[in-house]
């Protein structure tokens, strides 16, 4: 079952779950990692069924949620004895899964954990043209606008920016730098803060020798959502080394 720990969002349960989305406004996939659970864009793709029946599904779910959040759980299928119809279908699709309604509060915010960091947006297709790499904090829905039409200048049709409480959020955003080929992109790793100054560690991608690339520019971004009211924001890559720095606008 998944509940909130502050801005993070916990999963506890004994099921095998395979994938996880959570609905909120848009579906966003909760993705384990480095000890944390990370929300990215994404709709659910269900194991099993096809592309209508997905949608069929996903329909249905939404149509029961009554306004409250939805977690959606992809189970690991069950081994079920064979079907007593007859004649016996010559085909039949088999999928498991799991829904929750509404997410229960575990606690007040707790500050500096990374696991309260939401991946906004990521991708490889910015507007940011400039090769050397740049960060960006925006505290205001204004600066956060600039910052959008930069990330997703790219994409038509444009996707519409998420909306954001800023008396309770900031946005932070790393630009690579404009690339020859594709293959190249931007990994959250984890972050801390100390009153308001965020330090947050990425990982640089790039392609691996003999892989065969998109032959165009691209340019990777990061764009990421910090509980409170941050003033100053440095992404790093594993050994410390300082990528990026930018203050509030």
């Amino acid at each position: 079952r998944a509940s909130r720990a502050g801005a993070a969002i916990v999963v506890r349960g004994q099921r095998a779950v395979r994938s996880a989305w959570v609905y909120d406004k848009g579906w966003s996939r909760l993705t384990p990692q480095d000890g944390q659970n990370l929300l990215t864009p994404d709709t659910p793709r269900l194991e099993g069924l096809s592309e209508a029946e997905n949608a069929a599904v996903l329909q249905e779910v939404l149509a029961r949620r009554g306004g409250k959040e939805v977690v959606l759980y992809q189970l690991a299928q069950p081994v079920l004895p064979a079907l007593g119809l007859e004649p016996a279908p010559q085909n039949y699709r088999i999928t498991a899964v799991e829904v929750q309604y509404g997410l229960e509060s575990e606690g007040a915010i707790m500050g500096g954990n990374s696991s309260e960091v939401r991946v906004l947006r990521q991708g490889a297709s910015s507007a940011y043209t400039d090769s050397a790499p740049q960060a960006f904090l925006a505290t205001s829905a204004s600066s956060f606008a600039q910052l959008w039409a930069l990330a997703t200048g790219n994409i038509l049709p444009r996707p519409a920016a998420p909306e954001v409480n800023f008396s309770r959020y900031s946005i932070a955003a790393f630009f690579v730098g404009q690339k020859p080929t594709g293959g190249y992109g931007v990994r959250f790793v984890g972050a801390t803060s100390s009153a308001g100054n965020w330090r947050i560690t990425v990982e640089l991608l790039q392609p691996a020798p003999g892989t065969i690339l998109t032959q165009a520019l691209t340019s990777p971004y990061l764009i990421l959502e910090l509980p409170g009211a941050a003033s100053q924001v440095e992404f790093v890559d594993a050994s410390g080394r300082l990528l990026g720095a930018a203050t509030a606008r």
